[in-house]
């Protein structure tokens, strides 16, 4: 197995894999690593070009070594007392000639990424979800898309070649692995605008009761107008009720963009520091209208879908470990008949379906956008994660901010904490009067 798709599931596919020859076709092969007596597994085997030795991969050892098999001594050895960089493109490792390899070598006492993540994510896991029980500190990991990689901070390996009959070794190249709005007190100033948005809301003629000061939510719109911020929550309507077929994403502009333009008007924002927030349904607004304007100066889009296509399918993370996942129609509701409105399955109106999902609107994004999720959202993380690595592959600036043992809404003390700071501070870094201060 030679495929960088079989390396990289080596754990899966060569765990527990042995390397066998047989030297001709009607005679007993013979096996010639016999893993099984440690639970080693081997792969990858390259015959030197004189056909007297076969190199191949091995975990042999806790880590993915590279070992040399003798055809003549019929004897096992291992070569390499570095592990192998298993992200090379294909083949991993190289004959020169009958006596020198060339292999891609990790530093001292490093493992294979993936390796490390396939054998640590339980702990991991485990880990964060205790933190996040208790409250007391942040369980998040942050990624980063358009600013410049600061290759100096990940592990150096080495392009090594390697003298098979005297174990020698020598480096060639050392280089990096691969419309209610609340505003502060002190009248008609013209303050940052925070619009919170979710498609279908309407305004009343009170202010909703989840935005008193008294309301516990981790989402209170209180809390960025004590930063000093004018709140928007402009009405969004759709067409018609719940139940009804309609294209949401492609409404989006239509409530939000008036009614920015009003509260300029009337004072209140400035409109170069305009930003955007939305969760759940407002996570899919966010996303949406990123797709359709470039109004705003930063976003930042909660535990919401990007790819109706896929939450379709996708099981709820907290059920994903139960007897029958399968058996929870929610996704299928909300998206058919609920507030998604799609009227039908995917297969059966295809094109509503890609019309009304961000993701395949994402080259049009230019927008800094910020994407928080906690991994047991039962709207699969992975929706983050689509638009997020779709940001990344364009070079565009975005930063995805995961929870870890956190649902649909943060309960965290701490983390909630850390969620309104990094709001706060990705609002802080794009607003040009941060700009003007660099």
């Amino acid at each position: 197995m030679t495929s960088k798709a079989a390396n990289l599931h080596y754990l899966r596919e060569n765990a527990t894999g042995d390397i066998w020859i047989q030297s001709q076709w009607n005679t007993r092969p013979e096996n010639i690593t016999n893993g099984a007596q440690d639970g080693s597994g081997w792969w990858a085997p390259q015959w030197a070009p004189d056909g007297q030795h076969i190199a191949m991969l091995s975990t042999r050892g806790g880590n993915v070594f590279l070992w040399l098999w003798n055809a003549r001594a019929r004897e096992l050895q291992q070569l390499s007392h570095r592990a192998i960089d298993l992200e090379t493109i294909p083949p991993v490792f190289l004959w020169l000639d009958n006596e020198h390899l060339l292999y891609p070598a990790l530093p001292e006492d490093e493992q294979p990424s993936l390796m490390n993540v396939m054998l640590q994510t339980s702990q991991i896991a485990t880990h964060e979800w205790s933190k996040m029980a208790k409250g007391l500190e942040p369980s998040v990991s942050v990624l980063d898309s358009g600013i410049p990689v600061d290759m100096s901070k990940r592990p150096h390996g080495q392009l090594r070649v390697l003298d098979i009959l005297t174990g020698e070794e020598k480096a060639l190249v050392e280089a990096s692995v691969v419309e209610w709005h609340v505003a502060p007190q002190g009248g008609a100033v013209a303050y940052p605008l925070l619009t919170r948005v979710y498609a279908g809301s309407m305004a009343k003629s009170d202010p909703p009761s989840s935005e008193r000061i008294s309301y516990g939510s981790p989402l209170n719109m209180q809390i960025p107008a004590a930063k000093g911020y004018a709140v928007l929550m402009p009405s969004m309507p759709l067409g018609g009720p719940e139940g009804t077929t309609d294209d949401p994403m492609l409404r989006l502009p239509d409530g939000v963009l008036p009614a920015i333009d009003k509260v300029i008007e009337l004072g209140y924002a400035d409109p170069k520091r305009l930003f955007l927030m939305g969760q759940s349904f407002g996570g899919f607004s966010t996303y949406g209208l990123v797709t359709q304007t470039r109004r705003f100066t930063a976003a930042v889009a909660l535990a919401g879908p990007s790819d109706l296509i896929s939450l379709y399918g996708q099981f709820d993370a907290r059920l994903r470990y139960s007897d029958y996942p399968q058996e929870d129609f929610f996704h299928f509701q909300v998206e058919e008949s609920g507030q998604t409105r799609m009227g039908s399955p995917p297969w059966k109106d295809l094109g509503r379906w890609l019309r009304n999902s961000p993701i395949f609107y994402v080259d049009r994004v230019d927008t800094p956008l910020m994407i928080m999720q906690g991994d047991l959202d039962y709207v699969a993380m992975q929706q983050g994660e689509e638009f997020f690595n779709s940001l990344y592959r364009q070079g565009k600036r975005a930063r995805f901010v995961r929870y870890w043992g956190e649902g649909h809404v943060l309960d965290s003390p701490a983390n909630i904490r850390d969620m309104w700071q990094r709001i706060f501070d990705w609002f802080d870094e794009f607003s040009p009067k941060a700009e003007a201060s660099r």
